[in-house]
């Protein structure tokens, strides 16, 4: 997996209400990109070209999920969970 915090990011209009809602924000999910664990169960990585992460981290005693869609120059952060 390439670096995906070092590319391009791209927001799903979903992910862009939550940003816009301050439901989250962009500084708590460059910390998930760059430090969380990839859930290899749910992703997939077989696909030929952009490939489904999801992504995981517990950020201030939530559960935080990142699922995004990992190409060659653009990772779009397609959808966020938070339990």
């Amino acid at each position: 997996m390439k670096n995906i915090g070092l590319k391009q990011l791209q927001f799903d209009e979903r992910v862009e209400d939550m940003l816009n809602s301050k439901t989250i924000d962009s500084t708590t999910i460059s910390l998930i990109l760059k430090h969380g664990d990839v859930n290899f169960s749910e992703s997939n990585t077989k696909l030929e070209t952009c490939k489904i992460y999801v992504i995981e981290k517990t950020v201030e005693d939530k559960e935080i999920a990142l699922t995004v869609e990992n190409c060659e120059q653009i990772a779009t952060i397609k959808n966020i969970s938070i339990q």
